[in-house]
């Protein structure tokens, strides 16, 4: 269970960097949410990968990352798998 008010992310970079991120979502919407998820990783990611990263509901990132694709904020490097422009 996800609180919607609150989330932090711990972020494995590598064996000696962490990196925490943290999405207050009064202040995030799902767009920025996303691309911010995408921009810190660093690989391209898929939908679940997303929606396991941000908590967000599955639907409302599909809806978000085809409005995304539409203003080419994402690309596609790898099939199914996305990262920011």
């Amino acid at each position: 269970m996800y609180n919607r008010e609150c989330i932090v992310f711990i972020n494995f970079t590598n064996s000696k960097s962490l990196t925490l991120t943290h999405f207050n979502s009064l202040n995030m919407n799902a767009e920025d949410q996303i691309l911010e998820t995408l921009k810190q990783s660093e690989k391209p990611m898929n939908a679940g990968q997303i929606v396991e990263k941000t908590g967000l509901d599955r639907k409302e990132v599909d809806k978000v990352m085809t409005k995304l694709k539409k203003e080419e904020k994402i690309v596609s490097p790898i099939r199914c798998f996305w990262t920011a422009k």
